[in-house]
C-alpha cells in the first residue's frame, strides 16, 4: 500500500505520484473500489469521491479497460507536518468505457491537467489526500 518512503525531492515525489496514479488506474480497470485504498489515504476527500464515482460506474455496468496516467512533472510547493502539497502536470491517455455487453458507452481523448495535489504521510509512505486546480 502507498509508496516505499517519505521522499520529498521533486524527483522522488514525481516517482511517488506516478506509482499512486498507476494504482488508481488499476483500481478503475479492475472495477474495485477497495483497491483505491492502495493509493488514497483513509478518510480522505479523494478516497470518498473516487470510491463513489467507481461504485456508480459499476452500478451502470461500465468497464474502463485502460486507465493510464503519466506524471509529466511535479514540484513540491509546501511541506507541513504529515502533508505535502505538490503542483503537478498529469496526462491521462485516451479513455473509453464499455458496458457489460462490450458496447462502447464513452470515449474521451487524451487530457493533460495542471493539478494541486496534497499527499498525506502514512506508515507505508505517501498517499493521495486530495487534488484540484492549482491555487486551491
Amino acid at each position: 500500500r502507498g509508496t516505499t518512503g517519505p521522499g520529498t525531492t521533486d524527483a522522488q515525489v514525481s516517482r511517488t505520484l506516478q506509482r499512486l496514479v498507476d494504482l488508481r488506474g488499476e483500481a478503475w480497470e479492475g472495477r474495485d473500489p477497495a483497491a483505491l485504498t492502495l493509493a488514497m489515504a483513509p478518510d480522505s476527500p479523494a478516497l470518498a469521491a473516487e470510491q463513489g464515482q467507481l461504485e456508480a460506474a459499476r452500478a451502470l455496468g461500465l468497464v474502463y479497460p485502460d486507465v493510464t496516467f503519466r506524471v509529466e512533472e511535479a514540484a513540491v510547493v509546501e511541506q507541513t507536518q504529515g502533508r505535502l502539497t505538490v503542483e503537478a502536470t498529469i496526462t491521462r491517455a485516451p479513455l473509453r468505457a464499455i458496458d457489460d455487453d462490450g458496447d462502447e458507452q464513452l470515449t474521451s481523448g487524451m487530457q493533460t491537467d495542471q493539478l494541486r495535489i496534497v499527499l498525506a504521510a502514512a506508515k507505508e509512505g505517501w498517499l493521495l489526500w486530495s487534488w484540484g486546480e492549482p491555487g486551491r
